[in-house]
């Protein structure tokens, strides 16, 4: 999946901030495939378990796992096994796991058996809830831009398909990467949507015309009164930041 075969439709990955198995069905249904990916996060894995990644499958979606895996390289590479039987497409990890972590995570997702998918593993760097007094409290010694482009680099380093970050720093991580490495951008709202927990928030035209190959929108779209409709002004958006280009 190379940047430039990218539509639109594969670009806007609609994050399901839910907690219910009714709710992610009937998101699942109004989203009409109109994208091509969800996004299944800790609370419904929780809530649920992992079998929801077939109940979303079953509706032709592809998986974005957020798993943001955060532990001892054993444990991390355990995890990654089972999570390879599940065929998600991608999965998330964090950055600041160290070296040994990302790396290992790399081989065992290259050891899957062939017949799987293997899915794009990419490293969460700072989140986007997070700013740059934040970090100072928890004894960073870079403001968040300049620690996202370090934990870009570094994952990049240990193979990792791409990392998430805010868009703020796309256009930078981007010409430290190259165009094959991958970058998602959450935090993405409409001029009018509410901004909630999110610091570090952007456009979706701003997102992609920066460089950012996937966006994830999630509240801003499920909770929509017409969800179709808000997806398709999300991918309006999209598409002209791409004629942009």
């Amino acid at each position: 999946m190379k940047r430039k075969k990218l539509k639109a439709r594969d670009r806007l990955i609609v994050s399901l901030d839910v907690a219910g198995k009714r709710e992610v069905i009937s998101l699942c249904s109004k989203i009409s495939g109109r994208v091509s990916t969800l996004k299944l996060g800790l609370e419904l894995i929780y809530s649920i378990g992992p079998e929801i990644v077939n109940t979303v499958k079953s509706f032709g979606y592809g998986v974005m796992l957020d798993a943001k895996l955060f532990d001892i390289p054993n444990t991390v590479a355990g995890a990654l096994k089972a999570i390879g039987r599940l065929d998600v497409n991608m999965v998330t990890i964090h950055t600041l796991g160290g070296r040994a972590m990302l790396t290992g995570a790399v081989k065992t997702l290259k050891e899957q058996r062939e017949n799987k998918i293997r899915p794009l593993l990419l490293g969460v760097t700072i989140l986007t809830s997070l700013d740059d007094s934040d970090l100072d409290l928890m004894g960073f010694k870079k403001n968040h831009i300049n620690s996202v482009l370090d934990l870009a680099g570094f994952a990049a380093e240990a193979g990792l398909d791409g990392v998430v970050c805010s868009a703020g720093e796309v256009e930078k991580i981007r010409e430290k990467t190259g165009s094959d490495f991958y970058i998602v951008t959450p935090g993405i709202r409409l001029p009018e949507d509410d901004v909630g927990d999110q610091k570090r928030v952007s456009t979706p035209r701003d997102a992609v015309s920066k460089g950012a190959d996937f966006i994830v929108v999630g509240r801003s779209i499920t909770r929509n009164k017409d969800i179709g409709g808000a997806v398709d002004r999300y991918l309006e958006e999209i598409r002209g930041a791409l004629k942009d280009d």
